[in-house]
């Protein structure tokens, strides 16, 4: 088995080029046996702030380092930290309930985000992105949500927890690819693929691969109508981790 190392040159942001296998033919033109093309995208440097409430933390070493794990390949390099503020909340829990392709945020998500904002006075920053994390959702059953084209999350660490510890890194890098990237999942509509039939990390399994289309839609992703409106509606997806963590009803959005 023969093989060949090709060295290619490095392009432009968004540039492209193709790569062409070419079988000569001593009298004819040769004939072209298959196409690769190539494409360079700069590397991006997103913040996410990880906002204990009552308590409830992470390390924001390890999320960088699963993080990391996925979004590397992709040329995404996250900044991780954890806010020290020592912000308190009413309630450790929120109402999540999915409504169809979009919802709103639920009074308490408002009042949670709007509680913070004022917590924090001059240090909140509204190009970061922040993630709260609390314990359980009110039905005790979803792991995490961030709506689409929005800057706060929320991950519900003990539920998420309840299946394996892999999960909440895997939930909170599906929810940053809703919230920052706008991603939806693959068996939305347009897509026509079949619910849970991929590794994908926008389906419904542990997967957590990223295919071409979508490394795109993260480097370019165009005008998101709405991005980092705190009050406004957003879309929020429902996404049933039956098969990432455990029991079967365990569900992010």
């Amino acid at each position: 088995k023969v093989q060949f190392l090709l060295t290619l040159p490095h392009g432009k942001h968004n540039d492209g080029f193709d790569v062409y296998a070419i079988y000569p033919r001593i009298n004819g033109q040769p004939l072209v046996l298959g196409k690769l093309t190539f494409m360079s995208y700069s590397v991006k440097k997103p913040k996410v702030v990880l906002v204990p409430v009552n308590g409830n933390d992470l390390d924001a070493a390890k999320v960088k380092e699963e993080l990391d794990k996925v979004y590397h390949p992709v040329a995404i390099d996250w900044q991780v930290s954890i806010d020290k503020s020592n912000f308190g909340a009413s309630a450790d829990s929120l109402e999540v309930t999915g409504s169809g392709l979009f919802s709103q945020y639920t009074p308490g998500m408002k009042k949670l985000n709007n509680d913070f904002i004022k917590h924090i006075g001059s240090s909140y920053d509204p190009t970061v992105l922040y993630l709260f994390l609390l314990q359980h959702s009110g039905d005790h059953n979803t792991t995490g949500d961030m709506p689409r084209g929005k800057q706060f999350g929320y991950l519900f660490t003990k539920t998420a927890l309840e299946g394996r510890e892999e999960a909440i890194y895997r939930t909170i890098a599906h929810e940053l690819a809703h919230g920052t990237f706008h991603l939806k999942h693959t068996f939305d509509s347009q897509y026509q693929i079949a619910e849970a039939s991929t590794d994908n990390l926008m389906d419904y399994t542990a997967g957590t691969d990223l295919v071409k289309p979508q490394w795109d839609a993260i480097h370019d992703p165009g005008l998101v109508i709405g991005m980092f409106e705190r009050d406004e509606e957003g879309a929020m997806m429902v996404i049933d981790c039956g098969s990432i963590n455990k029991p079967d009803n365990i569900k992010a959005l």
